[in-house]
């Protein structure tokens, strides 16, 4: 894969702590409470900040596999009443239920959301808040676990061949990159991080996924190339 004009190349290893830290995080959300489990993760990611006086929290919406979160930014010493944001307070909790992120209710999360994030305007500052933001919306989300939290991110040489390894006979095909670091495309539209992926399920494969960024803050993603294609299960 060649890298454009308007491409930077961020190195695997400066992005590998944080997503190990981030794995280990996962397996212990059970034990940290509300809200202090969003605000931990939040402070996994140090080139992502919350606007001074404030604090993440969350709505807990739906049970058993239609359970998820739905995050937004409250001033940390609320002297008294609900600290919920005047614009969620104001839509029924069904309506969020059926509202995926970047939904008919966008311009809600941005408003109580993504205007009180920022991040360093360099490629690690991108692609950690692009991870951020997936997370946070994934966190305690069964929906999510076929979906964001089941991919394994593949940002350096040793995770891509262990992959391999463990497909051994298995592996159909394979198309080795020239390298393994995340590529961030910056545009006026919407900045891009492009990364090498494990993607389980009944056909197992490697990908290339895209994280787009949009100006107002929301996150997306989509795999855009198979790198590796192992053999069904």
């Amino acid at each position: 894969m060649k890298i454009g004009a308007a491409a930077d190349r961020l190195p695997g290893y400066r992005l590998q702590p944080t997503l190990e830290a981030v794995h280990r995080f996962r397996s212990a959300w059970n034990r940290h409470h509300k809200p202090d489990d969003v605000n931990k993760l939040l402070r996994l990611f140090r080139k992502v900040d919350l606007q001074d006086g404030y604090q993440l929290d969350y709505l807990t919406l739906g049970r058993g596999e239609a359970g998820r979160i739905w995050p937004y930014a409250r001033l940390e010493k609320v002297r008294s009443g609900n600290p919920l944001p005047p614009a969620l307070e104001r839509i029924p909790p069904d309506q969020l239920i059926s509202q995926q992120p970047g939904g008919a209710l966008r311009q809600v999360e941005i408003d109580t959301l993504y205007r009180f994030l920022s991040y360093e305007r360099s490629p690690l500052g991108l692609t950690e808040y692009a991870f951020f933001v997936m997370e946070l919306w994934s966190l305690k989300s069964k929906s999510s676990a076929d979906e964001w939290l089941s991919l394994e991110p593949l940002v350096v040489r040793h995770a891509f061949d262990r992959v391999l390894r463990q497909a051994g006979s298995k592996l159909v095909r394979v198309s080795r990159p020239d390298h393994y670091d995340p590529i961030i495309h910056w545009a006026d539209d919407a900045n891009r991080v492009l990364f090498m992926a494990y993607q389980p399920g009944p056909v197992r494969r490697i990908v290339r996924i895209e994280l787009k960024v949009d100006p107002a803050g929301p996150v997306s993603w989509q795999a855009k190339e198979v790198v590796a294609s192992l053999q069904r299960r």
